[in-house]
Order: structure tokens, then C-alpha cells, then sequence
């Protein structure tokens, strides 16, 4: 079977959300605590992943074979979106689903007439700061989040549309 990426739906929420969840607790697993990652973050996700509309000013992605394979979204409701999550589900990563995605969403926002976009990734995710900088993304520098009411180091990324 080949990979299709199509626009997110309603109908992927609960999909996306499982998928959001494992890749957290696989990608995050040294940085947040086992008790946060299975105990606090999976009704945090649900809450999340129920409040999206998967319309306007929210754009969806998603790719799938026999399941989905991952998922990008990016919030258009501010002067430069956001990419707010792209993920690819654990044991199927570095095969260009993340590279495909990032790129649909990016051509999808220059369509839009935008001219750049934002992303911001924990520090300590050398993984994705290298997949962002390879995709053409500038790190233009540090900032802070918060992750479960703590404050987290970040990078913020700037892609050119």
C-alpha cells in the first residue's frame, strides 16, 4: 500500500490524539516524567485534540497507509502561523513522512498567501532541530514554553514560504 496525504478531518481526532500520545511518550520519554507521560498527559491530550475544529484558522494534514502515519497541523490565526504539531507514529520514522507533511502544510500556508511560518521544539529534541534545519528551517533562536506548568527551553524555527 502507498502513502496518501490528504487534509485532516474530525473524523482522524482520535487517531491523530493516539498518535500524538505515543510519539510524546517515546520522544520525550527522558525529558518528562513516566507519571506525566501516562498518567496526566493522556486526559491533557484528549482535552486538546477535542477542542480542535480541523477548520479555519487551523490547517490539517495527515498521512496514511493501513493507519495513519503521522499528522502536521498549523494554526493560521496570527500574522506568521504556527506549525503546531507534526508527528510520525514511533518505529516508522526517517523514512520522509515528516519531511513529506512539513512540505504539504508549508505549500499549504504559501497558498494562502503567507509569506513565512513559525515552529517552536523543545531544546533538548536535537532530532527535530536537525529535521527542521535540513527542511529549511532558520533557528532564529531560544525561547520558553510551558510543558505541564513548567517552563521549557525552546528553539523557535522560521521557514520562508
Amino acid at each position: 500500500m502507498s502513502l496518501k496525504v490528504r487534509p485532516a478531518t474530525v473524523h482522524d481526532r482520535w487517531d491523530i490524539c493516539q498518535l500524538h500520545l505515543e510519539s510524546w511518550q517515546t520522544t520525550y520519554k527522558h525529558d518528562v516524567s513516566k507519571h506525566m507521560l501516562e498518567n496526566v498527559f493522556p486526559a491533557k491530550m484528549k482535552k486538546q485534540w477535542a477542542a480542535r475544529t480541523f477548520c479555519d484558522p487551523e490547517v490539517g494534514v495527515v498521512a496514511e497507509e493501513s493507519q495513519l502515519s503521522g499528522f502536521v497541523f498549523a494554526l493560521t490565526d496570527q500574522d506568521v502561523p504556527l506549525v503546531d504539531n507534526l508527528h510520525v507514529r514511533p518505529g516508522i520514522q526517517s523514512r520522509g513522512i515528516g519531511a513529506l507533511l512539513l512540505k504539504e502544510v508549508l505549500d499549504e500556508l504559501r497558498t494562502r498567501g503567507f509569506q513565512k511560518a513559525n515552529l517552536e521544539v523543545l531544546e533538548t529534541n536535537q532530532r527535530a532541530r536537525d529535521f527542521y534545519t535540513r527542511m529549511g528551517g532558520q533557528d532564529i533562536g531560544a525561547c520558553t514554553g510551558t510543558l505541564f506548568g513548567k517552563t521549557v527551553a525552546e528553539r523557535r524555527f522560521e521557514f520562508d514560504l
